[in-house]
């Protein structure tokens, strides 16, 4: 009720499949005119922005020196990494214009007092049509993009599963899982990052699950023979096939995501991926149990990460068998792969770009790009 008394807020309605979620329809891009003190931030700040974030302190490089808080301000982003952290110059090198917002902090205290944490600025005009909710959301769901949404009902968590997402912040999908499972069974989820476990488990909190358990850790040293047994809730290492279900969404080159300012993407960099991708997946395979089933998925669209990884997983491990990856709301696999035209029917890639699209209203087709594959695990 409180979204529908604004009168600027997109269309929300029941997505027509999946029952668990209420989709934000956006509508592309505004016209707002800029305010005159500017704030540059960086690039992964630009994109949370884009997509309805506030600003927070760690992504301000340029603050004008008479910004106030309280202050109407305009937010650019420097796409070719050329600003000065803490520059007290006029930035005129080429930015993005984000939209305006309302100082909530002083140049002052981001730069001479040192506060490193907190929002810097609220954005209240947004050049792309899309609300920020996450504030109002926090205690009511996890916003997502459609595709990560159906990863989890791929997956197909029962109340009573012992599942495992190895790769987990920020936690969206883990939390989803486990909501599915009406807080009856066991999530584990694994990520590297101290930070981010801790982020998860408070979202967690706030949503009242119950049924997730959030550990640091390594998936890439994920099995142990002398680990202890999953009688109750611990990290990494595990006990080959300790799992009925797993979900891998591993690092990957996110060449997918959209909104996106992006910057100079380099080819070498790109070919560390798949190694890694492929590491997570041995590890996925052996902590699955004989009749269990692994969804894989990536926010790309590169064939190595995704079809790739498929044929040579097939090719690796006789265990395992690709499943259709279902309900599917996206599109084959690409016909560049190798993999058979059965295969590619199994799998779903979705595009990130419009001008790809058959139907451009559809929410499952106006999405960022993504591949899911579901996996099971051949009886012994």
């Amino acid at each position: 009720e409180c979204i529908r008394k604004n009168s600027d807020m997109p269309r929300l309605y029941q997505h027509p499949i999946l029952s668990d979620v209420v989709v934000v329809e956006s509508h592309g891009r505004k016209g707002v005119e800029p305010a005159v003190k500017e704030v540059i931030v960086d690039i992964p700040c630009g994109n949370a922005v884009l997509r309805g974030a506030k600003v927070y302190v760690p992504g301000i490089l340029s603050y004008d020196p008479s910004i106030q808080e309280g202050d109407r301000v305009s937010v650019y982003c420097d796409t070719l990494k050329k600003c000065l952290k803490g520059s007290t110059e006029l930035f005129t090198g080429k930015k993005h214009f984000l939209g305006n917002g309302i100082a909530a902090i002083s140049r002052h205290q981001i730069f001479k007092q040192n506060i490193t944490k907190g929002v810097a600025v609220d954005i209240c005009e947004s050049t792309v049509n899309l609300p920020s909710l996450g504030d109002f959301l926090t205690s009511y769901g996890f916003l997502q993009n459609i595709p990560s949404i159906l990863c989890c009902h791929i997956l197909g968590p029962e109340p009573g599963d012992i599942i495992l997402d190895m790769c987990a912040a920020p936690g969206g999908k883990a939390t989803h899982i486990a909501s599915l499972m009406c807080n009856k069974g066991m999530v584990i989820a694994v990520d590297r990052s101290r930070r981010k476990v801790e982020e998860i488990s408070r979202n967690a909190e706030k949503l009242k699950i119950i049924n997730l358990h959030g550990f640091v850790g390594d998936s890439t040293k994920a099995i142990s023979t002398s680990a202890e047994f999953m009688g109750k809730p611990h990290g990494p290492p595990f006990l080959p096939e300790s799992f009925d279900k797993i979900l891998l969404d591993p690092p990957c080159s996110a060449l997918g995501q959209r909104p996106e300012l992006g910057g100079p993407c380099h080819t070498e960099h790109l070919h560390t991926y798949p190694g890694l991708q492929r590491k997570l997946f041995a590890q996925a395979e052996g902590l699955l149990r004989p009749g269990g089933t692994l969804v894989y998925s990536t926010c790309t669209i590169t064939l190595p990460e995704n079809e790739g990884l498929v044929n040579w997983a097939l090719h690796e491990f006789s265990s395992l068998r690709l499943v259709p990856a279902l309900p599917k709301l996206g599109g084959s696999g690409s016909q560049d792969s190798k993999l058979s035209t059965e295969d590619r029917e199994k799998v779903q890639r979705f595009s990130p770009c419009i001008c790809d699209l058959l139907d451009h209203s559809s929410c499952d087709n106006d999405t960022i790009g993504f591949f899911i594959a579901k996996f099971e695990k051949c009886l012994h």
